[in-house]
């Protein structure tokens, strides 16, 4: 009996000891503005880990059904002059499909100590926790966004936040150097952008990132800041993400590959083309035609 339970003893410890030294966090260091309504912050993800094993193994083991967790440190502050209510159920994982996974429940309590807990944020304050998800074995931090569920106004706006590393800070300015010869103009369309295309939309677009910002139907996700429009109608996008487009020289609509059946319908708006984001319904990405 002595040597049964000294064993079990033996192999829990040694569990928990590959668990811990499987867990490998990497940097990110992306931060960006969040809103809900008028209340104010900046989100900072910090770190990510994939393939996370609490020391305390959960009873749903997600290995066994080809999926894995994520951890996801976070830090949020207080940019603004009045409360801000940061509820860890805003905070979602998107994933390379474009589905949002919420928080999993199989770590909790009973096997972490760390997890962000909803909060009420004074203005300057600052909250420190990490997020776990649950999601498919192939993920990777390039496939995958953190996205917060904002309003700005009343509108609803989703922020997101790629994986990938970021620059905690900017670095010293270089020594200022010659200015360089004026770059060749790129073959940008008058106001009139449907004219200036004709009824092709063939080749690559650049998102207008201060127009999409600025738009309160706009979507900044980085994945589409380069859209490239085949002839033969399909797209492709950052991060593998692709799809098909429709467009008879008016109406302009998109099929995601990861939801095929769905038609999002875009629009040309004077000198942009609107394209529907991946992540939200009656949201969109200004694109502006590159080098034609």
């Amino acid at each position: 009996m002595r040597v049964s339970l000294l064993a079990a003893a033996l192999s829990a410890a040694l569990g928990a000891g590959l668990a811990a030294q499987a867990n490998r966090a990497a940097p990110v260091n992306q931060a960006g503005p969040i809103q809900n309504f008028k209340d104010t912050a900046t989100l900072s993800v910090d770190a990510v880990t994939l393939d996370f094993m609490p020391a305390k193994v959960p009873f749903s083991d997600p290995r066994k059904n080809g999926k894995q967790f994520v951890r996801v440190a976070v830090t949020a502050t207080n940019t603004g002059k009045t409360v801000f209510s940061l509820y860890h159920t805003s905070l979602a994982l998107q994933t390379s499909d474009f589905t949002r996974h919420s928080i999993t429940s199989s770590i909790n309590k009973g096997n972490s100590d760390d997890r962000l807990e909803t909060t009420k944020l004074e203005p300057g304050a600052s909250v420190s926790g990490a997020l776990y998800y649950e999601v498919g074995a192939r993920e990777s931090r390039e496939t995958m966004h953190l996205v917060y569920d904002g309003h700005l106004g009343s509108d609803d706006k989703d922020f997101l936040f790629p994986l990938t590393p970021g620059n905690a800070a900017p670095s010293a300015p270089a020594p200022p150097k010659a200015a360089p010869a004026p770059p060749k103009p790129a073959a940008q369309p008058g106001k009139d952008l449907a004219a200036a295309v004709g009824g092709s939309l063939a080749g690559v677009w650049m998102m207008d990132e201060a127009k999409t910002r600025a738009a309160a139907d706009g979507n900044s996700a980085l994945l589409m800041k380069r859209v490239t429009l085949n002839a033969d109608g399909t797209f492709l996008a950052g991060a593998g993400v692709t799809g098909k487009y429709k467009f008879d020289g008016k109406i302009f609509s998109v099929f995601y590959s990861g939801s095929p059946g769905l038609e999002k319908k875009g629009a040309i708006d004077g000198g942009w083309l609107k394209f529907p984001a991946p992540a939200g319904l009656g949201k969109f990405v200004y694109m502006k035609p590159a080098e034609r």
